[in-house]
Order: C-alpha cells, then structure tokens, then sequence
C-alpha cells in the first residue's frame, strides 16, 4: 500500500463540535511530533497535561494550547505504531489548527506526513495484527454509515457474524455438490442416490 510508512494524522472522535476531541498521530515521525508540540517524548505510555505548540498559518502565529496527551508506545498502540493523541477543546477551527500543526511538526523534521484516510488506522491495527479483518472492515463501515441500517450492518460485520454465515453457507454448498458429484459419478451403486 503506497504511503504505508507514512506519519498519518486524524481526527479520532465524532465529527462536528464537541466539549472535547481527540486528535490522533500514528508513524515513524511521531516521537518528533511529541518533542515539538509538548515539548518531550514520554518515556513510557501514559496520559499527561500539556500545552501543545503549533502553528496557525493562517494568522503566522505560534500558539499554545492546553491539553492532554496520551502516549503509546510502539507495540502497546491500537495501530502497533508510536501513537500520540491529544485531546483539545472541541472547536473544529481549533481542532483543524491542531492537526495541521502536528502534520507540520512531521514535516520540518524531514518525514512524510497526511492526514489519514477513512479508515487507515483500522488498517494498521490489522496490518499489526491488533485487529481482525471483520474488525478492521466493520470500524471502516461505521466510518463511511451515514444510517441507523448502515450502522447496524457494520456492527454485524464487526461481530463476525456475516463471515460466519458465509462459512456455514459454503459447507452446505460443499456438501450438496458432493451429493451431485456422487450421484453423477456413482450412480451404479446401490447406496447413492441420484439428484
């Protein structure tokens, strides 16, 4: 998959405005991004209260926000990657500052940097062997629902519960073409019947 090793850069709660929302950073370059926004690389997962620093292009200002970070380690994360998010005040020109800063950050110390697709955390995580596929597809179609019925299915996917109702459908397949095989094959044998 092209920009795999990519830094990738989202907003990881509900869209619209919020009393709070949570930006999430995945990739090699996150530990630059941690030792420029809040000023240090945690050595050990944990949440902590911060200002992050960023800059606001539109006005060329520097600014300095208070929030909390959590960081997760390689290995220890939902994608299997150094993972930092940040957890801001729900405004989305804020939370659009933010995310531009953090991609920013990525890119003046020399790595790529996007912002994530719909998605591409869930990928990793399955990538990273964090999530199973049903799971991995299941979050993608919570993402793109835009219904109750949407929303339903992919909980469904999620459960495995479709994948397991393929499995059993594909056995009574397998089984009646057998009997269809057999009674092609062997129709001059007393114990099989015909179809």
């Amino acid at each position: 998959m092209r920009g795999e090793r990519d830094t990738i850069v989202a907003v990881a709660s509900p869209p619209g405005r919020g009393l709070r929302a949570r930006i999430r950073a995945s990739g090699p370059a996150v530990r630059e991004i941690a030792r420029r926004a809040i000023g240090r690389v945690p050595e050990r997962r944990g949440a902590w209260r911060v200002r992050v620093r960023v800059r606001d292009e539109a006005d060329a200002a520097n600014v300095e926000l208070p929030a909390i970070a959590f960081w997760l380690e390689e290995g220890c994360s939902f994608t299997g990657e150094d993972s930092l998010e940040i957890s801001c005040a729900g405004c989305p020109a804020l939370v659009e500052i933010v995310m531009n800063g953090l991609l920013a950050h990525a890119r003046e110390s020399g790595h790529d940097a996007r912002l994530a697709r719909p998605g591409e955390f869930a990928w990793r995580a399955h990538r990273a062997g964090r999530l199973s596929i049903d799971e991995a597809e299941g979050i993608a179609a919570r993402i793109a629902a835009t219904s109750d019925a949407e929303l339903a299915a992919a909980a469904e996917v999620m459960r495995g519960s479709f994948g397991a109702h393929a499995r059993e459908l594909c056995g009574q397949l397998a089984a009646l073409l057998a009997r269809v095989e057999a009674g092609i094959d062997f129709t001059d044998q007393e114990d099989v019947v015909s179809i």
